[in-house]
Formats: structure tokens, sequence, C-alpha cells
């Protein structure tokens, strides 16, 4: 790939040492993806990639985070069902723990990135949870007042 065509397929540093770029295998372990994943993703354009003059893919990792936010903008339909009087004794114990919790004297820039988009992930997934028990609060009012005026009409 020519130097003109990786500058305009990958980077708004224009080679400058701006942004930190990683492996594929660097930014699947970081996004908790495959590789063939985050593959995917630089060729449909969702992140930010290049490639180097061996022809590797480098993926940028401000475009990592930014791929994040944009999945956070359209949250995936949950999966499975949790079980509220299980799972709510287990996530307030496991808050506790978070909140008490304090980074290591020194942590390296990409351990710091690292663990931003670790937080990102958990903030979207409460989130979903929050949007979730609304949806079903709504539902569940919705229900109750829908009875009360069948009950005020059949008199």
């Amino acid at each position: 790939m020519s130097a003109e065509r990786e500058l305009s397929a990958g980077s708004d540093d224009l080679g400058l040492g701006t942004d930190r770029w990683l492996t594929v295998r660097e930014a699947a372990r970081r996004a908790s993806v495959d590789p063939r994943t985050i593959r995917r993703w630089a060729d449909t354009g969702q992140i930010r990639a290049r490639r180097t003059p061996g022809g590797h893919r480098q993926i940028s990792l401000t475009g990592l985070g930014d791929a994040y936010s944009a999945k956070s903008r359209n949250p995936p339909s949950p999966t499975s069902n949790v079980d509220p009087p299980t799972a709510i004794p287990q996530w307030a114990t496991q808050a506790v723990v978070w909140y008490a919790w304090q980074p290591p004297g020194r942590l390296t820039d990409d351990a710091l990135a690292e663990l931003r988009l670790d937080i990102e992930a958990c903030h979207r997934a409460l989130e979903e949870v929050k949007n979730i028990i609304t949806v079903e609060l709504r539902r569940r009012d919705d229900d109750s007042s829908s009875n009360d005026e069948s009950w005020r009409h059949s008199y």
C-alpha cells in the first residue's frame, strides 16, 4: 500500500504518532472479540485501521474506543433472561467491591486505556439493564391502569 493510500485509509493523525496503533490480536484482546471480528470491522470501516508496508492491519486505539461508543448507541437486545432475585444481590455485592477498588499507583497508558474500555463496556451493560427494567415497569403500569379502567367501566 502506498504511503498516500495509507494516510487516506487509516488515520487522522497523518502518521505523526499522536494515536496508538494496535495489532489485530491486541485489538481483539482489548475488545474481547475474535480477531476475525476486528478484521471485519476494519474492512467495513467500523473502526479506523491502516496497513503496514508488509500488509498487516493496524488498529487505532482511539478508533477502537469510538467503535465501542457507536455500539453503545445501538445496544443489542438481551439474549438471556436474568433472574433479578438471584442477580441483584450478586451485583450489589460486586458493586461494593468495585466501589472500594483503587488503581495501582502507576498504570501504563495501555493498561489505563484497556481499563477505560472495560468500564465503558460495564456501563453499557448496566444501561441496558436499566432500560429493560424501565420498559418492564412501564408495561406493568400500563397493564395496571388498563385493569383499573376496565373495572370502572364494568359497573
